[in-house]
């Protein structure tokens, strides 16, 4: 610093006033240095307890979720048994539907045969009631 002095009674002037002020420059700069670390250590205080939050929200959003999850998972449990059961009550509605639809079949097919049954008995008791009459 001093070295841009051309003059040498100014130089000699600003050596002499930097030695006078050096002990009160010390002072003052641990001063600063003293407010210095005392902010740091308020912001890193201020950031602990932020994170601290932080950190306390997302465990309480996770527990959250946790519990939505299990209780999703709960209902998915439920809707497919009961699914289950319904496919189940389906195939033993289709299954019954399939014997009633073959034991109607049969029963059409027994009246078909009973209706041609009486057909010809009422034809053969037709006949012989022709054939007596006429006797």
């Amino acid at each position: 610093m001093t070295r841009d002095y051309v003059d040498r009674k100014r130089r000699n002037v600003t050596v002499a006033l930097l030695q006078i002020l050096q002990p009160h420059m010390t002072t003052y700069m641990t001063s600063w240095q003293k407010a210095a670390l005392k902010l740091r250590d308020e912001m890193v205080i201020n950031a602990r307890r932020e994170i601290d939050e932080l950190r306390a929200k997302v465990q309480t959003d996770f527990s959250a979720e946790q519990v939505q999850s299990r209780t999703l998972a709960d209902e998915l449990v439920r809707k497919t048994q009961a699914l289950e059961q319904s496919e189940a009550a389906r195939r033993a509605d289709e299954e019954l539907l399939g014997r009633l639809q073959s034991q109607c079949d049969e029963l059409r097919t027994q009246r078909a045969a009973a209706e041609l049954q009486l057909a010809r008995l009422k034809a053969t008791t037709g006949a012989r009631q022709i054939a007596r009459g006429r006797n």
